[in-house]
């Protein structure tokens, strides 16, 4: 019996690879090493080839690269624009999973699916705010999501969103969770408050209109913060690096310190109390799960499923939105209560398990198969 032929089409653009990759990138090779299907990838060109992309075409997946094109103006006509009909015609595939890194990313491959009455199910990775189109564009999108075989959600926040957006109720939706840098079982040492000073980290891509770094920076150059023993630690690099290290050094900014990038996770928490993230988009980060697995609390803005997996004053702090003034009351609601950071990271690090799966590839993968019988 021959296996399945399942193809994976990434909309991640900008990046050689993203967090929005992780799902379908590390299902695609379980499958692959597990012998359970044949895998294709169509992607979005990119001058830096990822690593992960490696590994899958040493795995046997067969990957085609998107030609780069300028980025438009208007995104969700290029999402509309995108056309996979010559890839879907020559794979041939069984099943087709769409990873979206924005709700409206996946119009163009879903409606091509349906076109070919192809099986086909989105995973869309974050709700973008602020996005709103004509019924020219949203009708297309409805149809898509509508005449999907499932659709694939990691928050609750971005279904509720997409189902308000394009007027549809998406009865045949389910929540997926994306796979963590850190062991399920991680527990790293409780960082020494050293000279009375706490630290946060803010774990990210640098890309300011995304995730609300101005906000940040904006709240810590009040002089009260100024003037507390309280550091921030960013990780990560991004578009906005430069403009980042100059608002630090207007703002007068000293205790804010730019680690660069790791994947030693655990060491981020074995250095930091907390997680600190102003997000204006998002779906469900993975730094927030990794956080609370970890042991650690988060202070975060109530956006996508930021807030979804916590309990705000218990097990973390909400702001109700990425504004300075909101934020800054999260911040210092934490901040009155620091002396009880590592009692409540703990609390955290048993909620999240409880939501959590120790093995979301292994879930998803699940998933795909359950599709196709």
């Amino acid at each position: 019996m021959s296996k399945p032929r399942i193809a994976f089409i990434s909309t991640m653009h900008g990046a050689p690879w993203g967090g929005s990759e992780n799902l379908w990138g590390k299902t695609a090779l379980r499958l692959l090493e597990e012998g359970q299907a044949e895998v294709f990838a169509k992607v979005n060109w990119h001058p830096d080839n990822s690593p992960h992309l490696d590994n899958l075409a040493k795995a046997g997946a067969e990957i085609e690269r998107i030609p780069p094109r300028r980025f438009p103006i208007r995104v969700m006509r290029s999402a509309l624009r995108m056309n996979p009909e010559p890839f879907l015609k020559r794979v041939r595939p069984d099943l087709v999973i769409i990873s979206q890194g924005a709700h409206f990313d996946g119009a163009a491959p879903m409606i091509e699916c349906s076109d070919r009455n192809l099986r086909y199910a989105p995973v869309c990775h974050c709700y973008a705010e602020g996005f709103v189109f004509a019924d020219t564009h949203t009708e297309p999108l409805r149809r898509g999501y509508e005449e999907a075989l499932m659709t694939y959600w990691v928050s609750k926040a971005n279904l509720r969103d997409t189902r308000r957006l394009i007027a549809a109720p998406l009865e045949h939706a389910k929540i997926v969770r994306s796979p963590h840098a850190v062991s399920y079982d991680s527990a790293p040492v409780w960082p020494q408050v050293r000279d009375g000073v706490y630290r946060l980290a803010c774990v990210a891509r640098l890309e300011t209109t995304i995730k609300g770094f101005d906000v940040l920076f904006d709240v810590l150059r009040q002089p009260k913060w100024k003037e507390r023993p309280l550091e921030l630690n960013i990780y990560g690099h991004g578009p906005n690096e430069i403009s980042l290290h100059r608002l630090k050094e207007m703002y007068g900014l000293d205790k804010v310190n730019f680690a660069g990038v790791t994947s030693n996770v655990e060491k981020i928490w074995e250095q930091n109390h907390g997680l600190i993230l102003t997000s204006r988009w998002e779906g469900l980060p993975a730094v927030v799960l990794e956080t609370m697995l970890c042991g650690r609390i988060c202070i975060v803005t109530d956006v996508g499923g930021n807030a979804e997996l916590m309990t705000d004053n218990e097990t973390g702090f909400v702001a109700s939105a990425p504004k300075t003034e909101l934020v800054d009351e999260a911040l210092e609601r934490a901040w009155n209560r620091r002396a009880e950071w590592h009692e409540m990271g703990q609390k955290a690090a048993i909620q999240i398990r409880e939501e959590l799966p120790s093995d979301p590839v292994g879930v998803f993968r699940d998933e795909i198969l359950s599709l196709i019988k």
